[in-house]
């Protein structure tokens, strides 16, 4: 470990410009790295921390609308009924459309007026506190089954510098001592990679609707008791269903759509593609691409002109942390024209200088990983859509030919800095061995020598 500390100091002070780099492009790669997996994490653990997270189900019904897909939007008679009656269920309840944007109003003495927040709100039905195990911070939150009361997350209580026993004003434009909500309880704060994630103030739902079969605007969630299978629920909810509706139809009331119903559990909600549920989702086929490309990022051995860190990892880590931060939202601020999304040819069997030419053609660049003559394969695939700029991995093997027609001019870099003459080289399908550093001063082979693809050109620089 000391011989080895003291090699890696000895390469630092003989060779400071090529440490750096290789020092600056290991960071960039890493950082690269630990940003996609912190994204794929919080995918792949949605919902997965909220306690009994295997347990608690969204129902869903199918579609009227669409064959072959669910909805979780549903009515509260039915849904009652079977959560008070089936044996399986520990609890189960509703919210009425989720959370969303709103407003509350705080007194404020000293102005003897309001002050105005934003914030996301929701009202709920008092059971789906136990579904969710709610943990109380301050107070008591099945406090808020009380009329004209309220209950704040932890954050939000902070942010509006409120506590138990303050007034709050929440969904109005016209706060009075009519339509005041006392806070009875502040609550911990579900993650973020959670769909109560923007719980931040919630109230009693109360009986809305509770007889009202016609109005589907409710999403129901049950936690079954350990063991219980969820096919159990659903035939139980069948069977609840069409005795209601014989009742109604008895009393020529209104009946209930007979669709099919599923219990979806709360993990596997993030990655359902045939419904529509109120959390976030996404592609579980791109949440594996991204931690295939942290792994190449780390893993793969670039062949690139250069043996430092930063060439080789550089390019990687700029357009992954790019395409990353556009993935979460994060817009690039530039004034430039917005590049534009072009389609990866298929260079696959072509000799290096006619693929790199096919790849500057489509507004592309490249990096080789390997030494021969022809790309035996590439990333990504032909057919993918890329932004206009970005890097293809080209992957070659063979020994080098000799045919004329396969070979490249070598490119003037004299006058050029490391890592332009680096490019320049790279884009014709040229290694690049560097001796000394600042600009380029000589060559060999010398320009516009014709030489086959993979040839290593020796660039001396000198200090300017």
């Amino acid at each position: 470990m000391k011989i080895a500390f003291r090699n890696f100091l000895t390469m630092l002070r003989r060779y400071k410009a090529s440490s750096l780099l290789n020092i600056v492009g290991l960071t960039l790669a890493f950082t690269a790295f630990y940003i996609i997996l912190v994204q794929v994490r919080w995918e792949l653990t949605y919902n997965r921390s909220i306690p009994d997270a295997d347990r608690i189900y969204l129902v869903e019904l199918q579609s009227w609308y669409e064959p072959g897909s669910w909805q979780s939007w549903i009515n509260r008679p039915v849904s009652e009924r079977v959560i008070a009656s089936a044996s399986g269920v520990e609890a189960g309840g509703c919210s009425w459309g989720g959370f969303g944007s709103g407003l509350v109003w705080r007194q404020n003495a000293s102005r003897m007026g309001y002050d105005k927040f934003a914030v996301s709100a929701g009202a709920i039905s008092v059971p789906l506190l136990d579904v969710f195990s709610f943990h109380s911070v301050e107070g008591d939150v099945h406090d808020m089954a009380r009329s004209g009361s309220v209950i704040v997350s932890r954050r939000t209580a902070e942010r509006l510098d409120v506590r138990v026993g303050d007034m709050l004003w929440v969904d109005t434009e016209n706060p009075s001592p009519e339509n005041a909500r006392e806070i009875v309880a502040v609550f911990e704060d579900f993650p973020d990679n959670s769909l109560l994630a923007e719980c931040e103030v919630a109230y009693d739902l109360g009986d809305r609707c509770l007889d009202d079969p016609s109005e589907w605007s409710f999403n129901y969630f049950v936690k079954l008791r350990p063991g219980t299978d969820p096919g159990q629920f659903v035939a139980f909810w069948d069977g609840v269903r069409r005795e209601m509706n014989a009742e109604a139809a008895a009393d020529g009331g209104y009946t209930s759509d007979e669709l099919p119903v599923r219990l979806s559990s709360l993990p596997q909600l993030y990655f359902e593609t045939d419904a529509r549920v109120p959390c976030a989702q996404g592609s579980e086929a791109t949440t594996w691409t991204l931690l295939g490309i942290a792994l190449l990022v780390i893993v793969d051995e670039a062949d690139v002109p250069v043996d430092y860190g930063s060439t080789t990892a550089a390019p990687f880590a700029r357009d992954v942390l790019e395409q990353s931060l556009i993935y979460l939202g994060v817009a690039p601020e530039t004034d430039a024209e917005p590049l534009r999304e072009v389609t990866v040819p298929d260079v696959t069997g072509l000799p290096v200088s006619e693929a790199v030419e096919a790849l500057k053609a489509a507004g592309l660049g490249h990096v080789l990983s390997g030494t021969g003559a022809a790309v035996e394969s590439q990333l990504p695939a032909p057919g993918a859509g890329m932004t206009e700029g970005s890097l293809v991995m080209l992957y070659v093997e063979g020994e080098a030919r000799s045919d004329e027609n396969d070979r490249v001019s070598v490119p003037d870099v004299t006058g050029m800095s490391v890592a332009a003459a680096n490019r320049l080289l790279r884009s014709c399908g040229l290694q690049m061995r560097v001796e000394g550093s600042g600009v380029a001063v000589s060559q060999s082979p010398a320009a516009h020598t014709r030489v086959t693809p993979t040839t290593t050109v020796t660039v001396a620089f000198e200090p300017p």
